[in-house]
């Protein structure tokens, strides 16, 4: 019966220690979920997170995936402002030859927040564009 009670005693110290050993391999990410102004996933978008303190040096830009997610990993918890812009281009082309020319149209999206990036977690913030 004593050994019973060793054995239930170690596995619990055993399951405790796994448990602490995950948490601290945890990994800070902050996630940026770009939707449109119907709520549809941005595919595409440029993103930007920066810090709007002085003693702050942290600046990171990339393009959101095909769910419209932009991912970054994070060396300690940390507050960013973001950034995230879409910009579509149709190009027309007129005329004939010998008179050719071209319609350019740009599309613009924009929007922007601040995201609070917590430790040893993943935290995601949407972001809505609106055209401009």
């Amino acid at each position: 019966m004593r050994t019973s009670y060793l054995i239930l005693i170690a596995l619990s110290l055993s399951g405790l220690l796994a448990v602490s050993c995950e948490e601290d391999n945890a990994k800070t990410i902050g996630e940026i979920e770009v939707y449109d102004d119907q709520g549809r996933s941005v595919s595409n978008a440029q993103v930007r997170l920066y810090c709007t303190e002085s003693n702050c040096v942290v600046e990171r830009e990339g393009v959101t995936d095909s769910r419209g997610v932009y991912s970054e990993e994070f060396e300690k918890p940390v507050v960013l402002a973001v950034e995230a812009f879409k910009l579509d281009t149709t190009i027309t082309d007129t005329g004939s030859p010998p008179n050719v020319g071209f319609i350019v149209e740009i599309d613009s999206a924009y929007g922007e927040g601040f995201i609070s990036v917590g430790e040893g977690k993943t935290t995601s913030k949407p972001i809505v564009l609106l055209p401009r």
